[in-house]
């Protein structure tokens, strides 16, 4: 094992980010002097990875020790592939701008950032996979490929780099504090639709952990070597959600099927996969174990260490006097789109036109409920609402105007578990339906606008 303890200057590109935040505290806890590099104001040294000459520019007359390349382009998580693209390039083009960049500081080590998914995606079986397999295979289509081979190249870059010593480590989904928060708004409004697990499950690593293993990796770790970093307990994405959700007491997700993310090529693609990592390698050479061996662990200290992580409570509306408005009000203010009749029989049409431009929110989607309905219905929220507007010929895409999902009328069937009990299923354009967290229209031809 070699061993570097000794105070280091540190470049950190990325360390505006959510992992490069929790880096910077864990380098600088270790006794390492880390300076930040980027283009926010908040980094030490302005520049953007993409732009060569005024990168090196940026770096010149100064020495670092070990440069650490943990810069993504993602600001909120990707669910399409073209989500991925601009980090794609950073880890093609910015990295080995990067290189020429740590060479000039005189830096003698760099250490990158690599993900589980540059295995592949997709299904690996149960067997655990060690950093001695296939690392970068070819994508089944050339999005995919294009993501892999961002992983590859990194990888490749920081091994073969002249008068460097370059280490990888592989990293599971993030979750923790500064990730996990994404999750609890989209929670609490169940605007959060997911497909069952069906024995898929992926590598996590919590944030703080994963800091950790970069300071391991700076200080203990092998040159031109890869180390799988995750936790002990591989889960499936709805799985680590719901736990997420048992932690904050939220609701859990919506349960939808698999083939209705595929408009979310890259969400899609992530919950289709399988994967197991060995970490054993990084347990023995690195010395490093993670704290939390599992999501619900991290989960539970994440909410324990950072009450503002809770969620409050929604504030009742007041009138002018702090009383709540009267009940008559309250009903009246929700009484569009209501369907009318008798229980489980669809009324008569009413509410707005389509193509009207009105768009139903989450509590137009609770009103639509009729009061008749079932204390247990109505709490179960995982279902659709159905919804009644006058008749229109077709519908516009620029109702909701994001994506248009192609449902065949075979797969129609699929849909009516999710419908309000006793509702009738019929692709019509007068019909559209509305799940709270994803918002959709029916059309006659069999068309979902989203």
């Amino acid at each position: 094992m070699t061993t570097n303890r000794t105070s280091q200057s540190i470049l950190l590109a990325g360390a505006s980010g959510v992992l490069g935040r929790h880096i910077t505290r864990a380098l600088t806890e270790a006794g390492h002097k880390v300076t930040g590099l980027g283009r926010s104001r908040e980094n030490g040294i302005r520049a953007d990875l993409m732009n060569r000459d005024a990168l090196l520019r940026a770096v010149d007359g100064h020495h670092f020790d070990t440069v650490v390349h943990a810069a993504t382009a993602l600001r909120k998580p990707p669910m399409r592939d073209r989500d991925m693209y601009a980090t794609d390039a950073l880890r093609t083009e910015g990295t080995a701008h990067l290189v020429e960049a740590a060479r000039a500081t005189g830096a003698r080590r760099f250490v990158v950032e690599s993900m589980a998914f540059g295995y592949g995606y997709g299904d690996h079986g149960d067997r655990p996979l060690t950093e001695d397999g296939p690392f970068g295979p070819r994508g089944a289509t050339p999005p995919l490929e294009r993501h892999i081979a961002g992983m590859r190249t990194k990888e490749r870059l920081a091994f073969e780099a002249e008068a460097l010593d370059g280490i990888a480590l592989r990293f599971g989904l993030f979750y923790g504090p500064g990730g996990t928060e994404a999750l609890l708004p989209l929670l609490r409004r169940r605007q959060l639709p997911l497909p069952g697990d069906r024995g898929r499950v992926l590598p996590w690593v919590e944030l703080t952990d994963a800091a950790r293993a970069v300071v391991a990796a700076v200080e203990r770790g092998r040159p031109g070597q890869a180390y799988n970093i995750a936790d002990d307990t591989p889960m499936g994405f709805r799985a680590h959600v719901e736990a997420v959700a048992r932690t904050f007491g939220l609701p859990k997700p919506v349960n939808v099927p698999l083939w209705l993310l595929k408009p979310m090529s890259y969400a899609h693609t992530v919950m289709s996969s399988r994967l197991r990592m060995s970490c054993a390698k990084a347990e023995r050479e690195l010395g490093w174990t993670p704290r939390y061996a599992s999501s619900h662990e991290g989960a539970r200290r994440a909410a324990a260490d950072e009450p503002s992580l809770r969620p409050a409570r929604p504030k009742r509306p007041t009138g002018a006097d702090g009383r709540p408005p009267p009940c008559a009000a309250r009903a009246g203010s929700r009484r569009r789109g209501r369907p009318r009749g008798g229980r489980g029989r669809a009324g008569p049409a009413s509410g707005p036109a389509v193509g009207s431009g009105v768009r139903y929110g989450l509590d137009d989607a609770f009103a639509a409920v009729p009061a008749h309905t079932s204390p247990r219905t109505t709490a179960s929220a995982p279902m659709m609402m159905l919804f009644h507007t006058t008749p229109a010929s077709g519908l516009s895409p620029t109702i909701h105007g994001e994506m248009i999902i192609h449902i065949p009328r075979a797969h129609m069937a699929q849909l009516r578990p999710y419908m309000r009990s006793g509702a009738r299923v019929k692709p019509s354009a007068s019909r559209p339906i509305a799940i709270p967290m994803i918002r959709l229209w029916v059309t006659s031809a069999g068309w979902l606008v989203v």
